[in-house]
């Protein structure tokens, strides 16, 4: 800003000089008013940014622990069906183990029936043919030796029975360990 002022007998006019500073002072009055609302103006903006900057500090560390609470829960359920699956392979071992014995203890028992059923087979020959003869010793002896094959038929009949409900239990339980497979 360039003022002309008017020339005194000692220098330049007073009231020239004066009349410009009281401008240059209300202009920088102005000025330093607008300055400051602005400087008001940015420093609410300021405080307002400052508090949003907190408020989504929070938030952050909030959905940070969340974040960190989900990786631990996905750890867990990975470790879980790991061990799940392990679990999975041990029983699947165990029941393939289970099986084999099974069928290891069922062809024990079925020759140990066959041989049974052959010394009861032989057993009963050995005393229908005692009977013969003794039949004509005494009649007695006879109602003895018939009283004995009748215990032996039913023996016969009761291991012919669980026999056949050991093949059906062997059978069931054959399913059974087809469908867990």
């Amino acid at each position: 800003m360039s003022a002309t002022f008017r020339k005194s007998l000692f220098g330049f006019n007073s009231d020239d000089v004066m009349a410009y500073i009281q401008k240059s002072h209300k202009e920088h009055t102005e000025k330093e008013t607008v300055l400051s609302e602005k400087v008001e103006k940015l420093s609410n903006e300021l405080s307002v940014a400052n508090a949003n900057v907190s408020d989504l500090s929070e938030k952050n560390a909030e959905l940070e622990a969340e974040l960190k609470n989900f990786k631990d829960k996905y750890d867990e359920i990975e470790r879980l069906a790991q061990n799940i699956g392990k679990l999975y392979v041990v029983a699947n071992a165990n029941a393939n183990a289970i099986m084999q014995t099974a069928k290891e203890n069922q062809e024990i028992s079925e020759n140990q029936v066959e041989q049974n059923l052959s010394y009861v087979n032989s057993t009963q020959a050995s005393l229908l043919e005692a009977k013969e003869k003794i039949e004509s010793i005494a009649s007695d002896f006879s109602s003895q030796l018939e009283d004995l094959l009748g215990s032996l038929n039913l023996a016969k009949h009761n291991i012919s029975i669980n026999n056949s409900e050991a093949s059906s239990k062997i059978d069931e339980y054959e399913q059974i360990s087809n469908t867990l497979k």
